[in-house]
């Protein structure tokens, strides 16, 4: 076994149907629509996920990191981690290209996904076992993975003075408040997905 290291489009891999036994989108899907300009950011996401889908042997794994569009952090004004505009990645995709055209001039094609999005995309492509989880504090230096809540509940009743020091008091306020709705999960800051071919 080796580790083959290519610059391509991920749109088109030069790589061998079937050929690899995993790959790993960490923080990379949401920009595949900024160099695709002649498709859709959708339909970019698609072609990026269908090549992975095509190039992972059967039992292949694909591990997605990425942000939650609905993520507590951007509920409660952070600015979006991809065009530092507060509230923008909660817009319809319309609205939000107006926006980032009025601030940023230029269109809006850092796409990100709630968890159903997530998971309708990942279905699409091919994939049909999907594990889905919470990461805190993100997908991109994660501590901790979570399945549900209750998971998250006895992480942060364990880990209370790590959680108060690292969090805002507003952020922590609601995390408590969509714990005690069983609802957190839907609303972290980001995801990790590990899918089967």
């Amino acid at each position: 076994r080796y580790i083959n290291l290519t610059s391509a489009y991920a749109q088109k891999l030069p790589i061998k149907d079937e050929s690899c036994d995993a790959a790993i989108m960490n923080g990379v899907l949401e920009w595949v629509g900024e160099f695709s300009k002649n498709d859709s950011v959708l339909t970019s996401q698609k072609k990026a996920l269908k090549e992975v889908y095509r190039i992972l042997r059967k039992g292949g794994v694909f591990y997605l990191g990425i942000e939650n569009r609905e993520g507590l952090k951007y509920l409660l004004g952070a600015p979006e981690d991809h065009s530092s505009i507060p509230y923008i990645s909660l817009l319809s995709r319309t609205d939000a290209n107006d926006v980032s055209q009025s601030i940023n001039h230029k269109p809006y094609r850092t796409h990100t996904y709630n968890k159903k999005g997530y998971l309708d995309l990942l279905k699409n492509v091919g994939f049909s076992k999907i594990e889905f989880y919470a990461a805190l504090p993100d997908y991109k230096l994660p501590k901790v993975f979570f399945k549900n809540d209750l998971e998250i509940e006895r992480y942060l009743s364990r880990n209370l003075s790590l959680a108060l020091a690292k969090t805002k008091e507003s952020e922590w306020f609601m995390t408590q408040n969509l714990l005690d709705k069983g609802s957190y999960h839907q609303f972290s800051n980001s995801f990790v997905m590990v899918s089967y071919k």
